[in-house]
């Protein structure tokens, strides 16, 4: 009988964290509708196509980071629009990645893996980019099953993140 009542309350705390897991995740959802709408508004206001693809790329990374593929490709695919008729941007970097990442959530590896050997044309310019870069790397790398090269990733990955963090907390 104990144990039976144990495992009851484990499992009525379980259920009351993921109903307060799905309560937040409902919120999160309806912030990223009202960032969105927000984030149009002023992109309109300016009436610049960079800053539109720039904020349109944000939201498909957003929408992506929470599994929300098909969203993410639309929003990923306006910015694509943008920037492959403006490869010069200094967002080229950062935006390849990104593309190919969502190739690599959708498993067109071959695909991922052509768009991360051309991003070799755009250096990168922001370390948050090369953070980002890294990561998704080690992704595709885990996913092809080249482990140390997954690994090298991941510890340039990490550095890069540690530089950020060690240049914000510096200039606290």
């Amino acid at each position: 009988y104990r144990e039976n009542a144990e495992l009851e309350a484990s499992l009525a705390q379980a259920l009351s964290r993921l109903s307060g897991i799905e309560k937040e995740e409902e919120q999160v959802k309806k912030t990223l509708e009202v960032a969105k709408r927000a984030a149009d508004q002023i992109v309109s206001e300016f009436q610049n196509p960079e800053m539109q693809a720039v904020v349109d790329a944000n939201i498909g990374e957003v929408s992506m980071l929470m599994g929300n593929i098909d969203s993410a490709e639309v929003y990923i695919s306006r910015a694509d629009n943008y920037f492959k008729d403006n490869s010069f941007s200094e967002q080229m970097f950062n935006f390849l990645s990104l593309k190919a990442d969502l190739l690599l959530r959708k498993g067109d590896i071959a695909g991922a893996h052509s768009i991360f050997k051309s991003i070799a044309a755009y250096p990168p310019n922001r370390p948050q980019y090369n953070e980002l870069y890294h990561r998704r790397l080690e992704r595709y790398f885990l996913m092809v099953g080249d482990y140390r090269r997954a690994y090298d990733n991941l510890v340039q990955a990490t550095a890069w993140s540690d530089s950020i963090k060690n240049t914000t907390d510096a200039n606290l």
